[in-house]
């Protein structure tokens, strides 16, 4: 999934390149937007269901939107992002946990570097965004958090 994200972060400087910044940020949510609510896996599922009703299906969002922060960010905010989420779901065994937490670490750091000049402007809205997105499709997992109904990593499914 990454090699795509990237592919179409770089294609998009390709045809922009005087707006190299604006077309990375572009490229990256609708990267993640194609991946959270996904035309493509709506048709799929349809079909195999031998259903009409036409509901965007996808993913979370998670591994693309980091896949579009590798190309954004500087290399000190993907190693802390990477190990304070990792290091959160060792200790805890819940994945959404830890990739909410390094979310929520990174993106406010990316709008801190930009207020800094240290990264272009419209960096601050591709964090704005892609944290609304992501929040937005882990609002059951939140939700689940919250109430201690989410399911660790090893835990049996529930029935």
């Amino acid at each position: 999934m990454r090699s795509r994200v990237i592919g179409a972060v770089l294609f998009g400087r390709l045809v922009m390149p005087d707006y190299a910044w604006t077309a990375t940020t572009v490229a990256s949510i609708m990267a993640v937007t194609g991946h959270n609510w996904s035309l493509f896996a709506t048709l799929l599922y349809n079909a195999a269901n031998k259903s009409s009703h036409l509901t965007l299906r996808g993913g979370k969002g998670a591994a693309t939107a980091f896949g579009t922060l590798l190309m954004i960010a500087q290399p000190q905010v993907i190693i802390v992002m990477v190990t304070f989420g990792t290091v959160l779901f060792l200790r805890t065994r819940y994945a959404s946990l830890g990739v909410l937490a390094a979310f929520t670490l990174a993106l406010p750091w990316l709008v801190i570097l930009v207020a800094q000049n240290a990264l272009p402007p419209v960096y601050a809205l591709y964090a704005i965004i892609i944290a609304l997105l992501i929040a937005v499709r882990f609002r059951e997992n939140i939700q689940r958090l919250l109430t201690g109904t989410e399911r660790r990593l090893g835990d049996a499914p529930i029935a």
